[in-house]
């Protein structure tokens, strides 16, 4: 069975102008066709623009069984000009495969010394092989070239099959023609290996500007295991653990950690790519509703309103029998007309009066009626003993047809989508509003992510059980109070999030073992505190390795607090569901809710289906009021900000001291200056009155 490939020009031209304008579509369409081992599974031009091509990335890798595409080329955006793109767009989404690219990097570049110019992107998004080329028809032609020709053609083959599941071993040898070494076939079959994960060609690692060169032996320990659809997951096949083994004595333990200090941007980008929206569930329309994402869109089922009603409260009257009753009426005082009920009007007793009807905001127009004068423009005459209006005098000399009133259909015409899918409903009110509006009982929407939060350290005690002694001397410490699981359940049910307390768990890898178990059953993210440094109590990244069998994608980040950071997967013990995601974050408080803010509060909303440019938190400049000192890795101080005296401006006020154990730094904190690592040129602070981004974890305070 041939394998499945899509075709997919990115080029704004092509997309504007039409497909007479696209050169390197038809040609990789061309060379499918021609090549007896492969199908064409699609094609579709999109603009420069990184929403499009992750969409239409997105759409083709999720398709399954039949449908599967195995091989996606993309062509054009691999330039340097202003407008591409596509490298942005799929870095962050692929796993790399940095042996193949440094093998089409070396063909490349024997064909043209422009080459160098062009980010070839290679990598695996999930299931499928996804080639990033420029867009000339040269290039196309030896990229693909490159990749079926000679050699290659068993390779990318045996790759593709495994991909699919299989083993790869039915993929015939080479061709007799061919001659190549046992070496080089291991070689360029290792390209296919997720063994590393390389900065891109044109997106060198940060951490080389914090003082950290970047170990390829260490590669492995980050950027793989994407399980990116929970309809279907793959088996977890975990990394060979990096950690030390548990059982080996505490002389033996490491005195370097092996995972690689890699940069916050590395990092997050990982978080993102490991953080794939739950599976949708059917909820109830309420007020409980609050930071769901919508996984539908939401249309309306009938015209809004149905019929003709008011804006106002008033009175209903039709315009041009009205207006002509004032037009005959010799006084200048106004028209003083009989207030009638909805069905009383037009009696045969009075029906020489003219009659008004009595009308509230929101209220249907009775039959007959198509304007509505305002309680403001009338003035009472006479009333009735019950305290009824009877006649009221009206102050207009003229009334617009459909004055006041709405239209049907006004709001939302019958089958009008009112609210598109990945609309997040906040916690202001006016998507729930909408929805109950349109009369949405029932909503689809992705499933929010449990949180199970874990203290660990035998120093750890809870605030209620500890001792009110306060002398400092080793005969009464009595150990420290556990402050994370209060702050961190605190923030995430302010944010929405249903919380599982597991507890504070002694520094035993049974006891830690069986906490983080715990939570894995209750929750799909597990948070813990402690236990990520280099002591011999710090348990977490071993037991995560060896006892559960899970992937440490980052067990070091090159920033101020925060560096012990560490964020695995875990397999679940349903091998149908996702990955749960564990968040291993510094003991010190500050750091640990630093670290919260930056990583886990983007996987929260990666998994409950947010919007990926929604996913973090947004970022403001500000004016600093003090000079803050740079530091070698990337720092985020706490900062207060409030509007400042000048319009559209800023301030933000420094919380004192950094410490990362420094609590006090973090109350009544609403931002996070992020602070760039010490500079080459000699700069070494921010100076008060510059300007500075942060990252705002609060609301902004007013003046």
């Amino acid at each position: 069975m041939p394998f499945r490939v899509a075709i997919l020009t990115v080029s704004d031209t092509a997309f504007n102008k039409g497909d007479e304008y696209d050169l390197s579509g038809p040609l990789l369409r061309q060379k499918v066709a021609q090549n007896p081992d492969y199908a064409l599974a699609d094609s579709a031009i999109v603009p420069d623009e990184i929403d499009a091509i992750q969409a239409k990335v997105r759409e083709w890798t999720e398709r399954k069984g039949a449908d599967k595409v195995d091989w996606l080329i993309t062509s054009g955006g691999t330039g340097f000009g202003e407008r591409d793109v596509t490298p942005q767009a799929l870095s962050a989404h692929i796993s790399p495969l940095p042996a193949l690219l440094q093998y089409l990097t070396t063909f490349f570049l024997s064909k043209t010394p422009r080459a160098v110019l062009s980010r070839t992107v290679v990598g695996l998004y999930d299931r499928t092989l996804v080639l990033c080329l420029p867009g000339s028809k040269k290039a196309c032609q030896e990229g693909w070239e490159a990749m079926t020709d000679g050699a290659m053609t068993s390779v990318i083959a045996h790759g593709l099959k495994q991909l699919q599941g299989g083993s790869g071993e039915d993929i015939h040898p080479p061709r007799e023609s061919v001659k190549q070494s046992n070496a080089t076939s291991h070689t360029a079959s290792a390209g296919l290996d997720r063994v590393s994960d390389t900065a891109l060609p044109g997106y060198p690692s940060e951490s080389s500007g914090c003082g950290h060169h970047h170990d390829e032996r260490n590669d492995h320990n980050h950027g793989h295991s994407h399980h990116r659809h929970h309809k279907h997951h793959h088996v977890h096949h975990p990394r060979e653990a990096k950690s030390k083994d548990p059982s080996t004595a505490v002389s033996d333990r490491l005195r370097k950690s092996p995972f690689p200090m890699i940069s916050l941007k590395e990092a997050l980008a990982l978080v993102d790519a490991n953080s794939n929206p739950l599976p949708a569930e059917e909820v109830r329309t309420s007020h409980r509703l609050r930071n769901y994402v919508l996984a539908e869109d939401v249309f309306a089922a009938t015209d809004l309103p149905a019929t003709m009603t008011t804006n106002v409260d008033g009175y209903a009257v039709e315009a041009d029998a009205f207006n002509n009753a004032i037009r005959q009426v010799e006084s200048s005082s106004g028209l003083v007309v009989q207030v009638v009920k909805a069905g009383d009007r037009h009696t045969e007793k009075e029906k020489e009066r003219v009659q008004v009807v009595r009308i509230n905001t929101g209220g249907p127009l009775p039959a007959g009626t198509d304007s509505v004068i305002m309680v403001e423009d009338t003035e009472l005459v006479s009333g009735s003993e019950d305290g009824q209006e009877t006649e009221i005098r009206v102050l207009m000399s003229d009334i617009p047809r459909g004055d006041n009133v709405r239209q049907p259909g006004s709001d939302a015409k019958r089958g009008e989508k009112v609210l598109d899918k990945s609309t997040v409903i906040g916690s202001g009110g006016g998507e729930v509003g909408l929805l109950g509006f349109v009369g949405k009982r029932q909503v689809t929407v992705h499933r929010r992510p449990v949180v199970a939060i874990l203290s660990t350290g035998n120093e750890l005690v809870e605030l209620e059980r500890s001792s009110s002694a306060t002398s400092t001397s080793n005969a009464s410490w009595t150990g420290v109070i556990d402050t994370n699981r209060p702050s961190l359940q605190a923030t995430l049910e302010g944010l929405g999030y249903d919380v599982v307390d597991v507890g504070i768990a002694e520094d035993t890898m049974d006891l830690q073992e069986n906490a983080l178990r715990k939570g894995m059953s209750a929750a799909d993210i597990i948070i813990t505190t402690g236990g990520t440094s280099m002591g011999e109590a710090d348990l977490l990244k071993p037991l995560i390795e060896h006892r559960l069998g899970g992937t440490i994608h980052f067990g070091r980040v090159a920033m101020k607090p925060g560096k012990p950071t560490t964020f695995a997967t875990i397999p679940a013990a349903d091998p149908t569901q996702a990955p749960k995601l564990v968040f291993a974050l510094p003991g010190n408080p500050a750091s640990a809710l630093v670290t919260f803010y930056l990583f886990v509060i983007p996987a929260l909303r990666g998994l409950g289906g947010w919007p990926a440019s929604r996913r973090h938190l947004p970022r403001v400049g500000v004016e600093i009021d003090c000079d803050m000192k740079l530091d070698p890795r990337e720092e985020f101080h706490r900062v207060i900000v409030s509007v400042g005296h000048r319009p559209g401006a800023l301030i933000a006020m420094t919380t004192g001291g950094q410490r990362s154990s420094r609590v006090a730094s973090l109350c009544g904190a609403n931002g996070l200056v992020h602070l760039p690592s010490l500079r080459k040129d000699g700069v070494t602070h921010v100076k008060k009155g510059e300007i500075a981004q942060a990252v705002m974890i609060g609301e902004i305070r007013g003046q």
